[in-house]
C-alpha cells in the first residue's frame, strides 16, 4: 500500500551541484540494516522533476542517503509484469 508521508525535503551539496529531494510517496521498507539505515521504495521528485520511483538507503531521519536504483513509472510498470 502507498502511504503519503510528510513531504521530506533533502539537500545534498555535491561540490556546487545542489540538489532537492522530495520524497512524495512512501510505499514499502525492504530491510533494516545492522546501522539502523532502512532500505525502502519511494516516489521521489529531484530538481522539481517529473517523479520516480527510488529504491534507496535512508538513515533514520533521511538526513542521509546511500547510493539508489532510480525508475520512471513505465520502467516500475514494466517490472511489475515481469
Amino acid at each position: 500500500m502507498i502511504k503519503l508521508i510528510v513531504e521530506v525535503l533533502i539537500k545534498i551539496e555535491m561540490g556546487l551541484i545542489m540538489k532537492e529531494y522530495k520524497v512524495l510517496y512512501h510505499i514499502a521498507d525492504l530491510c533494516t540494516d545492522n546501522n539502523g539505515w532502512k532500505k525502502e521504495i519511494n516516489v521521489v521528485q529531484v530538481n522539481n522533476r517529473e517523479p520516480v520511483y527510488e529504491i534507496r538507503s535512508w538513515n533514520s531521519d533521511h538526513s542521509q542517503m546511500g547510493d539508489g536504483v532510480t525508475l520512471t513509472p513505465n520502467e516500475m510498470r514494466l517490472l511489475k509484469n515481469i
